[in-house]
């Protein structure tokens, strides 16, 4: 399944990662605020779930819930929200493993999930 659901400021915000939000971060990866490193940034972080409640919206044709600017501002003030960081984490994951099913490197996957 490639949706998820995670609150922030109050509202359910459903992410579908799609081909939507693969267009979305196709521009943003190159950002040299996405990425410290191989370390996912909190900019980065923002873009992944903004991308998937932007392709959500798409597909139910409804109106975005929350910013981008609000969703940067939720993970900044999450930073010792054991649960919100757990909600944020898990979005990332699956983000990451449907980006492995649509490049086919679920392999690759496996074998750094073992480590």
């Amino acid at each position: 399944m490639n949706t998820t659901k995670i609150t922030i400021n109050s509202h359910d915000v459903v992410l579908k990662f799609g081909m939507r939000a693969a267009k979305y971060l196709e521009s943003k990866l190159s950002s040299k605020y996405f990425f410290d490193g191989e370390n996912i940034t909190e900019i980065g972080m923002a873009h992944v779930i903004y991308g998937g409640h932007l392709n959500y919206c798409a597909v139910k044709d409804e109106p975005e819930i929350v910013t981008f600017e609000q969703i940067v501002d939720f993970i900044e003030s999450s930073l010792t929200n054991k649960d919100a960081i757990q909600e944020i984490t898990d979005a990332i994951k699956l983000w990451v493993d449907v980006q492995m099913k649509a490049t086919g490197d679920v392999e690759a996957k496996k074998k750094t999930s073992k480590k």
